[in-house]
């Protein structure tokens, strides 16, 4: 859910969506790779929501989910880009616009989610076929299957 979380909320934010995963590593438990791809520092408080949007996702299937559980390398990230002084606002009002995020996009971070854990990982075309399908009220399943296909085909 957190990487997922991360994944759709940087799409939703307009920035990159690079490769998803949710395979640990001795350095991480997941990766997004859309994430930092902000640009020059004019997109600061995006970056910064998109960092928190991890815990928050994770906070909807854990609800005492705390920095501590996975979160700690993106709170750090994101103490740096507001250390900067480049953004006015509150962690907290940024920790709050995180969560409404989460709250109004959760129907594509479920689904995201859902593929995460059948795939381990997935794609940045991957990741927008099925946001865009469950946007559209669509099955995403059906949609990226048939991506996959495509993509395969053409190859």
């Amino acid at each position: 859910m957190h990487e997922a979380g991360h994944a759709v909320i940087t799409y939703r934010l307009g920035s990159y969506l690079g490769p998803v995963t949710i395979r640990s590593t001795e350095e991480t438990l997941g990766a997004s790779q859309g994430e930092g791809a902000w640009g020059d520092g004019s997109r600061d408080e995006e970056e910064i929501v998109a960092l928190y949007t991890g815990l928050a996702a994770q906070r909807l299937v854990e609800l005492d989910a705390g920095v501590e559980d996975g979160a700690m390398d993106d709170y750090e990230k994101a103490d740096a880009v507001l250390a900067s002084g480049h953004v006015e606002k509150s962690r907290e009002s940024l920790e709050c616009r995180a969560a409404d995020l989460v709250s109004r996009h959760r129907a594509e971070i479920d689904a995201v989610a859902t593929a995460l854990e059948a795939e381990e990982t997935l794609d940045g075309d991957e990741q927008e076929m099925i946001i865009l399908a469950v946007e559209e009220d669509e099955d995403w399943r059906t949609h990226l299957a048939a991506f996959r296909r495509n993509r395969d085909w053409q190859g």
